[in-house]
């Protein structure tokens, strides 16, 4: 697949999504968690509790929540539809990390804003995450590889590139684990850790046509057309985990 066609339909996504992030900054996760700072609402919100136990929790609590609406992505057929649209790059570099639908990135943004206002959690630990998140997407997306001893060392506490890239697997059965955005423990925790192989070194959806897959335009009406091809079954979770260990 040509890279420069790949590329500009990568970021028309991401420039989609960066103006529904401006659209929506009056209510983003570090907007609503500077305006709770000033209540007593939240367990995150006590004083008694020292600064860095309640950034620590802000920003491991924001990192769950991304896991579990990753893994909702993959398992409610709407959200799939959406998130099909990251999945569906032929080819996985850092490009890849930038593009999510527009109303995907409203579903993410959502689950993260109710927790920052459930929580009251710092925005600090917002703002982290916020830039921590960006980092790793980089990292996990980039088109290499560490070397075999320093990747399996690193994920055992964080996502990967090898985790990531089996995650974007173009068999079926590795996209269904490693949903975790920074770290790896949610993925040990929940039972959807999957061991990185080497042989998952082709990326993409078969029920997405090449050519949708690096339009932007088609990119964005992807999730409202009909399928193109019958898409798989997705695969039971546990099942596929197990199937591959």
């Amino acid at each position: 697949m040509p890279a420069p066609r790949r590329w500009a339909g990568n970021l028309g996504i991401y420039i989609g999504w960066v103006v529904f992030s401006f659209a929506l900054a009056g209510v983003g996760p570090f907007a609503v968690a500077l305006s709770v700072q000033s209540s007593n609402f939240g367990p995150l919100n006590r004083n008694w509790l020292p600064f860095s136990v309640r950034f620590l929790a802000g920003f491991l609590l924001l990192d769950l929540t991304n896991y579990w609406t990753h893994r909702l992505e993959h398992l409610i057929s709407p959200l799939w539809r959406l998130h099909q649209v990251h999945h569906a790059d032929p080819d996985c570099d850092v490009t890849t990390g930038l593009r999510s639908h527009p109303f995907e990135f409203l579903f993410t943004q959502a689950g993260l804003v109710l927790v920052v206002a459930a929580t009251a959690l710092p925005a600090a630990s917002a703002m982290a995450y916020a830039f921590v998140n960006l980092l790793a997407s980089f990292a996990t997306h980039a088109n290499g590889r560490l070397p075999q001893w320093a990747d399996r060392s690193l994920r055992s506490v964080l996502i990967s590139p090898d985790t990531h890239h089996a995650h974007h697997s173009i068999e079926p059965e590795f996209q269904q684990g490693n949903y975790g955005v920074i770290l790896s423990i949610w993925d040990r925790a929940f039972g959807t850790w999957i061991e990185p192989s080497h042989n998952t070194d082709r990326f993409g959806l078969e029920e997405v046509a090449p050519e949708r897959a690096i339009n932007a335009w088609q990119m964005l009406t992807h999730p409202f057309r009909p399928p193109q091809l019958s898409a798989p079954a997705r695969p039971d979770i546990g099942r596929a985990v197990e199937n591959i260990r």
